[in-house]
């Protein structure tokens, strides 16, 4: 079988978001195996490789010199994945819950759904009523909202409190790249903690970034 060699480095990606900030960008795929990087303004970056339904992911900041680009993973007790919970009345007495990536992306339907686990005021566990368009609906009773992949992930519980009534729209440091394989599991290091990119591409860099951000600015 002819193997499939596919490579894409994106340094013109400096899409200026509420949250994001998404700089560099780079992605490799190999028959059925993936890399992805991608560094952010805030100069943490995130990475993920895999095949075959498994990946590992690393989190940490990056920092550059010239036109060299270094990476140093950060421990996975140091990460805090959920940035912030925001509460709005919602039009029935259900609870409702969103997930949104750190470029504000909702998370829901990428490769594989995302699966919540809720309970109600007496502990007991509660099924998802209702999951469809990014929006998941749980009976008025439900209390607490966890999610066992990213708890399975940095190795701790990530949950938050609902209510009900109201919609909780929850916002992750972490883009939805991260969670695309149904087994993900946390990596540690990367391997290739370095790597150069010309003059030329550091200067489309910086008028993309500018461009984007006039745009934006016009846009609102």
């Amino acid at each position: 079988m002819r193997t499939l060699l596919a490579f894409f480095v994106l340094f013109c990606l400096c899409s200026i978001t509420s949250s994001g900030q998404l700089c560099y960008k780079y992605f490799k795929l190999n028959g059925l195996c993936s890399t992805s990087y991608s560094l952010y303004l805030s100069h943490y970056f995130f990475y993920e490789g895999g095949c075959e339904e498994r990946s590992k992911v690393s989190i940490g900041t990056w920092s550059q010199t010239n036109n060299i680009i270094q990476l140093d993973s950060i421990g996975i007790d140091t990460f805090n994945v959920v940035k912030a919970v925001s509460y709005s009345p919602s039009t029935d007495s259900f609870v409702l819950v969103r997930l949104w990536d750190i470029d504000s992306v909702l998370i829901w339907d990428y490769f594989s759904k995302l699966e919540l686990d809720a309970k109600n005021s007496t502990g007991a566990t509660i099924p998802c009523l209702l999951s469809e368009n990014g929006t998941y609906r749980f009976a008025a009773d439900c209390r607490s909202i966890s999610i066992p992949k990213l708890s399975h992930l940095l190795k701790k519980d990530v949950s938050f409190n609902v209510k009900q009534g109201n919609r909780a729209d929850v916002y992750l440091k972490m883009p939805r790249f991260c969670l695309s394989y149904p087994d993900v599991k946390w990596g540690g290091g990367i391997f290739n903690p370095k790597f150069t990119s010309s003059k030329r591409e550091l200067k489309a860099l910086r008028k993309a970034a500018i461009s984007e951000k006039k745009h934006k600015n016009k846009s609102r």
